[in-house]
């Protein structure tokens, strides 16, 4: 995935996928506390708590199944093909222009002494 990323920007494209990869567990964790706990209808007595909590952990794998079933499906959406390095260059090479980014100083300060100049 960070193949086709220019080398100027990796350090945030890898941030970014920590960050996805930590807010996608963290609400992976809520959904499934919130189906385990949700479904938690006991009576009193030992071997109906045991029961809820056997049906509930029913619905939670239920649920991860699910999760699962989607990464699954999200992995498959990803590109197959890593570019080339002639490729890659010539990404980076076209995003490196500072006319795509006006916030490189380079270009920044050329134009503030070429309207010195003139």
């Amino acid at each position: 995935m960070l193949a086709r990323v220019p080398e100027q920007d990796a350090g945030t494209a890898g941030a970014t996928i920590g960050t996805a990869q930590r807010l996608g567990s963290a609400i992976g964790i809520a959904v499934i506390g919130v189906v385990l706990f949700g479904n938690l209808d006991s009576w009193p007595g030992p071997k109906a708590v045991a029961s809820a909590f056997s049906h509930a952990s029913q619905l939670v794998l239920l649920v991860d199944v699910a999760f699962i079933l989607v990464a699954l499906f999200l992995v498959m959406a990803l590109p197959r093909q890593i570019p080339s390095p002639r490729e890659n260059t010539a990404t980076s090479n076209r995003l490196a222009d500072p006319r795509h980014h006006g916030q490189w100083k380079g270009w920044v300060h050329s134009q503030h002494h070429a309207g010195k100049s003139q």
